[in-house]
């Protein structure tokens, strides 16, 4: 896939903080020193672009987190917050978005069981309790890839956002098994992110160059851009896949959703609900019950 077919597919997406007079400022300055200084540019803004930051956990995500068993695992360095509610003999373990935290996916956890699951939860590094203000897709994947490899009974993955993206970026790099995989609101391609940042924020289109630049060196060079292509993942992953997109998302854009359609993948399936936006789709019943239902399938 090209450069600019990765930019040019999805339709502008108007995420909620994009007009925010912060993030106003920050592009109108942005420009600015991408002008005078690309370089010291791109290393700011690739900084700002791994760090998540954290908010405070809504009332009804500790309601609906009561009960679980908390642990901590060591990640690259890092120690990541896990949650575990017992129930069936298979797990399904949910993957919060960015910026977000295990608890964020709380509704799930009660119907999951009542299914007769067992279900497994995470904040992933520089998330929620986890350790950390800067993380990434290599990062999550492998908070997520040392959950399931030391357990024998993870069935499922249901990610939101970030964390859908991560599960079968996770499965290419880390060749963990999983029997069905739920993509709410998931991102065609993880390049697409990173030039989403550079349009949100007014980085010119060199300057977003210069920061992948500067994290693949973060990294040791062991990680391309061009590898992150969520759609050619889920195609090859011949496994049961659940596409769940609301069709007036408008962080992630319903164009997402139909690249992954497009593939012509036999084992994906696509669920639209609509005016639920890219956050209320994991507190709707009506979208929680289907979900268990592909599960139990």
């Amino acid at each position: 896939m090209t450069q600019d077919s990765i930019r040019a597919a999805p339709k502008k997406s108007v995420v909620s903080f994009a007009k925010k007079p912060q993030v106003r400022l920050l592009r109108l300055l942005m420009g600015i020193s991408a002008k005078l200084a690309p370089r010291a540019t791109a290393r700011y803004a690739v900084n700002l672009f791994l760090t998540p930051g954290r908010q405070r956990p809504s009332a009804w995500e500790g309601e609906h987190f009561r009960g679980a068993k908390t642990s901590t695992i060591t990640v690259m360095d890092r120690q990541v917050k896990v949650y575990e509610w017992m129930g069936g003999k298979r797990t399904v373990v949910l993957c919060h978005g960015w910026g977000g935290r295990g608890s964020q996916m709380a509704m799930l956890v009660r119907p999951l069981r009542d299914a007769g699951f067992s279900v497994v939860a995470f904040d992933a590094p520089g998330h929620g309790q986890s350790e950390g203000t800067r993380t990434d897709m290599v990062e999550y994947s492998a908070a997520l890839a040392s959950i399931i490899q030391a357990r024998q009974d993870v069935y499922a993955c249901v990610g939101h956002s970030f964390g859908a993206g991560n599960i079968l970026y996770g499965r290419q790099v880390h060749g963990y098994a999983l029997s069905k995989v739920v993509l709410l609101a998931c991102f065609h391609h993880g390049e697409w992110v990173i030039d989403q940042f550079g349009e949100i924020f007014g980085v010119p289109l060199p300057v977003v160059q210069m920061m992948k630049d500067e994290h693949a060196k973060d990294r040791n060079y062991s990680m391309r851009w061009a590898d992150f292509d969520i759609v050619a993942m889920a195609k090859e992953a011949a496994t049961p896949i659940l596409v769940v997109h609301d069709k007036d998302d408008k962080e992630i854009p319903f164009d997402h959703a139909q690249r992954f359609m497009q593939s012509g993948a036999a084992h994906l399936s696509l669920l639209t609900p609509q005016g639920l936006g890219h956050r209320r789709i994991l507190r709707d019943a009506d979208v929680i019950a289907k979900v268990c239902e592909f599960l139990k399938l």
